[in-house]
């Protein structure tokens, strides 16, 4: 199984542009799932595929999808737990 990483709202906020109540619209709205648990996370792979989505439909519309670079939207870094410090 490959580890998920896990994201919180304020990160999927600030990758998004946006603020803390916008992305629990999102999620009222079924734009966005979280991950079932205690604790309110989105997976890193949901909001890529949101993003995709709204970049899709931005170019159906005949728009440019703007928006900019963020290290949480990227893809995330593979960390060796092995790796001796």
């Amino acid at each position: 199984m490959t580890d998920e990483w896990l994201l919180t709202v304020a990160d999927v906020a600030e990758s998004l542009g946006c603020t803390h109540d916008d992305v629990l619209a999102l999620v009222s709205l079924d734009e966005l799932t979280f991950v079932p648990g205690r604790r309110r996370r989105i997976a890193h792979s949901e909001l890529r595929g949101y993003v995709a989505r709204m970049q899709e439909d931005a170019l159906a519309l005949g728009r440019h999808p703007r928006g900019k670079p963020s290290l949480i939207a990227s893809q995330p870094i593979a960390v060796d737990d092995n790796t001796a410090l």
